[in-house]
């Protein structure tokens, strides 16, 4: 499944949206445009129009839609800067629901949390009981002022700690449960049951490496980059980090200012970092030195390049009907059939 305001993409999209359909040719292709999306919204789930209409800005509406149309069909979410790297058929066909989180790195230095459940690529089977959480507090969150709280990812990561929590309630424990995690779940994540055919109401959270194994070139972020390098001088960190970006230069040499820098102005790299920061900065080390092994095991590609807040930049578009011209687009339920792991292309 793959969204966007209407159906011609930016061009740049192009080469990841094929990547999808080059690694999956059995499966279907979803589009969805804004108009598609308020059509499906406004014929199942009605009780959402009010709010879908009060939004302020269109990355509000971006979010919200791909929960209601993975509820509705099932399937894989992507944006349109995430690239398939191999067949997603395996990872589909053991968990209900995959919410892949962002890297620690980018949790820590995007919103300073231990973890971020990621809204960027997300699979489902249709229906399921925490997208229809997601839904029903989406009204909620409506008023608030940071857009990842509304209805994006700082959203998603409250709400599945909200969720996991209900699911506690529900479902019996084994009284001496290991605290060995499994290889391929994140640190965090100490879940003591997994979401299998033993209980379908449950969230996967898997290793970051097999879906979200990028760095986010955030302006921002590169500051607190900088000033790992400036907390920790014997950190050999590069900062290009593969990203494709004419400006990557910049970032190989951070500007760290001087020692007496702090006594007349205040840096970020003056402030002490936290434990939290830390194991950041150590994780982001440590991440740099593993680049030409990043993507051994790893299914898709967060590209980052942010076309909904960069229209100047990605002005040159293609039909997505030039890309996939078998691709479906919303028009009514009876024309789109509901299936297990299609991709929705947002």
């Amino acid at each position: 499944m793959l969204t966007y305001r209407d159906t011609y993409v930016p061009k740049q999209a192009e080469p990841f949206i094929r990547s999808f359909i080059n690694h999956n040719p059995n499966w279907t292709f979803q589009f969805w445009t804004d108009n598609s999306a308020k059509k499906l919204i406004t014929d199942k789930y009605h009780f959402f129009v009010q709010v879908w209409d009060t939004y302020k800005h269109y990355m509000h509406r971006s979010d919200a839609m791909r929960y209601f149309i993975l509820h509705q069909f099932g399937g894989v979410y992507a944006d349109l800067d995430m690239e398939c790297l191999r067949p997603l058929d395996h990872v589909t066909r053991k968990f209900s629901c995959i919410f892949p989180p962002e890297p620690f790195f980018n949790s820590v230095f995007g919103l300073s949390w231990p973890y971020i459940i990621n809204n960027a690529i997300m699979m489902c089977k249709p229906g399921h009981p925490f997208l229809e959480y997601l839904m029903h507090d989406l009204e909620k969150t409506a008023t608030r002022k940071e857009i990842l709280y509304v209805a994006g990812p700082a959203f998603v990561t409250e709400e599945y700690g909200k969720y996991m929590k209900v699911m506690e309630k529900t479902m019996t424990y084994s009284k001496t449960p290991t605290k060995k995690l499994n290889s391929t779940e994140p640190y965090f994540y100490q879940a003591l049951m997994l979401p299998t055919e033993i209980d379908d109401r449950l969230v996967y959270v898997p290793n970051t490496h097999y879906f979200m194994n990028t760095f986010s070139p955030v302006h921002t972020i590169h500051e607190k980059i900088a000033a790992c390098a400036y907390w920790d001088e014997g950190m050999n960190i590069t900062q290009c980090h593969q990203i494709n970006s004419s400006t990557c230069d910049r970032w190989i040499k951070p500007p760290v200012p001087p020692k007496d820098a702090c006594k007349t102005k205040k840096f970020i790299y003056c402030v002490k970092p936290n434990e939290l920061q830390k194991k950041a900065c150590h994780e982001l080390a440590r991440y740099d030195m593993q680049l030409k092994d990043q993507f051994r095991y790893t299914f898709t590609k967060h590209n980052y390049f942010g076309s909904y807040n960069n229209q100047k930049k990605y002005k040159e578009t293609i039909s997505i009907f030039d890309i996939a011209p078998h691709v479906h687009v919303y028009s009514s339920l009876t024309l789109m059939d509901k299936g297990t792991y299609d991709v929705t292309l947002l």
